[in-house]
């Protein structure tokens, strides 16, 4: 899987597919240990069912109100069912979601800061190539 990385901020974008609807701007996020972020508009539109609110401590301080849900992700060709947060905060001027370390466990990230590429590899398919 291939992304970008968007170079006015030096981070990591792709696309993913949620609940069969494609967002081309997914944040990359190796600070966030959770799966998937989403904000409250797309929460809305995916009709997630939703539990909480409950609140986490953020690292700039005080806490931000979420909601939990649980969605269909396509990574790789296949349906994982990922945990995620509704927050009204993950807007950012990059992405209006966040693919966090939980999905990316299991996979290798290269991001190539020279050439502005991002690439997702399955593990077991690397070793075909090498």
């Amino acid at each position: 899987m291939h992304g970008t990385l968007d170079r006015r901020t030096n981070m990591p974008v792709m696309s993913v597919s949620i609940k069969g609807v494609r967002y081309d701007r997914a944040l990359i996020d190796t600070g966030f240990s959770g799966f998937l972020a989403v904000d409250f508009d797309i929460g809305s539109q995916l009709d997630l069912r939703t539990s909480g609110p409950e609140k986490f401590a953020r690292s700039a301080g005080g806490g931000a109100p979420y909601r939990d849900a649980f969605v269909d992700i396509e990574w790789f060709g296949q349906i994982r069912n990922v945990h995620v947060v509704v927050w009204q905060e993950v807007r950012t001027d990059l992405a209006k979601l966040v693919i966090g370390v939980g999905v990316l466990i299991g996979y290798v990230l290269l991001v190539d800061f020279n050439e502005g590429v991002v690439t997702v590899i399955d593990p077991s398919l690397a070793a075909i190539n090498r």
